[in-house]
């Protein structure tokens, strides 16, 4: 008999407690931020994960924070990557990592997936047991079968083992919604010695403060370890906190009234930060819904007439000056889909990251010249 609730109702861990003690098999399908994760048990293992956001899938991320590859030797799989190569085929014909690491380290990229789960604060759930009816996938295709099961149980040990940690975490973040920024005061010198993929670079990329959430989807990886950066850098005084995000239910007006002196201002797509926030606290606010919609149909209406739908993306040049421009994974992932055929209205309605987020992902590569714009042919 499937299994559905919020994890009010019931919490993550103690579903994957039932699963894992009654050696369950069955389809989990998770709803969290915006996202929605797929996850297959037989007899209680875990024997596969899909997640929607590709970024979240990407495992580059990993091979560079677990040691595997240095950023040069990912920088050479990239242009075989940009050459049509998939990453995984690159990384075993270049002989950069073993097959064995290869499986460890995507069995690793599962379980801190499948961990950073049972941290969501919100969401909800529904595990269908395999010939109930519902996704009734057994077997599974064969492309979406882990290289390794994960055992349930190692999950919900690490869980135990990461709770107290996350405790103190959520002392400064209490929540997804919670907004951060870049105070913009380390010395240049260790700015540049970070990792591509750090936390610090990505808000110092970002002219306006973003909620922990957004962040989170934005560089895809272990929502855990960008936790634990943010922490140590707001620690260390390198990443403000917006107390009025954090400061529940009586913030919503101001917040509300911030969006609304951004969008008086021009500055739609900032005004859109604080308006989604006082959304999340409050769903049913009805000037911060009317807001939120003006915000988006203004930037909506900027981004068209900079990128028409008929008109075709393309790239400006060698497909390897993407490898050397310092792109975030999503940027990466779109670019890589730009076929020189695909129209904005197509790329919009094909790719994972809905119309807004991909009309600012071409944008800011035609701000940096990677692609221009050709009229779609007769």
């Amino acid at each position: 008999m499937p299994l559905a609730g919020t994890f009010d109702s019931l919490a993550l861990t103690d579903l994957l407690q039932i699963v894992h003690q009654s050696r369950m098999s069955g389809n989990l399908t998770v709803s969290a931020e915006l996202e929605e994760s797929r996850l297959a048990f037989r007899e209680g293992v875990l024997i596969s994960l899909v997640v929607g956001d590709p970024v979240r899938a990407d495992i580059r991320p990993a091979l560079l924070s677990w040691g595997y590859l240095s950023e040069a030797q990912l920088q050479r799989t990239l242009e075989s990557t940009l050459r049509g190569q998939p990453l995984l085929a690159a990384l075993r014909s270049q002989g950069l990592v073993s097959a064995g690491a290869l499986r460890r380290v995507q069995a690793l990229h599962a379980f801190e997936t499948a961990m950073d789960l049972l941290f969501q604060g919100e969401g909800s759930f529904h595990f269908a047991p395999f010939g109930s009816g519902f996704r009734d996938d057994d077997p599974l295709p064969e492309q979406e079968l882990l290289p390794a099961p994960v055992d349930t149980r190692e999950l919900l040990f690490e869980a135990a083992r990461r709770r107290d940690e996350w405790a103190r975490i959520r002392t400064v973040l209490p929540h997804s919604r919670v907004l951060v920024q870049a105070r913009g005061c380390r010395p240049p010198e260790e700015a540049a010695a970070d990792p591509p993929h750090s936390v610090l670079r990505e808000l110092e990329g970002l002219c306006w403060p973003i909620s922990v959430g957004k962040l989170c989807l934005r560089m895809g990886g272990s929502r855990f370890r960008i936790h634990q950066q943010l922490f140590e850098a707001h620690r260390q005084g390198f990443v403000r906190v917006d107390p009025t995000a954090s400061a529940g239910m009586a913030a919503v007006e101001q917040l509300v009234e911030r969006g609304a002196q951004l969008l008086l201002g021009g500055r739609a797509e900032e005004a859109l930060e604080p308006l989604a926030t006082a959304m999340g606290l409050e769903p049913d606010h009805p000037r911060a819904a009317q807001l939120q919609l003006r915000a988006r149909a203004e930037l909506l209406e900027a981004l068209y007439s900079a990128l028409p739908p008929a008109a075709v993306p393309e790239l400006a040049g060698p497909r390897l000056r993407l490898a050397e421009a310092r792109l975030g994974p999503r940027e990466v992932h779109l670019a890589m889909r730009l076929d020189g055929h695909s129209s904005v209205a197509r790329l919009v309605s094909s790719t994972a990251f809905g119309e807004l987020e991909t009309l600012r992902l071409l944008q800011r590569l035609m701000d940096n010249g990677l692609i221009r714009l050709r009229a779609a042919s007769p």
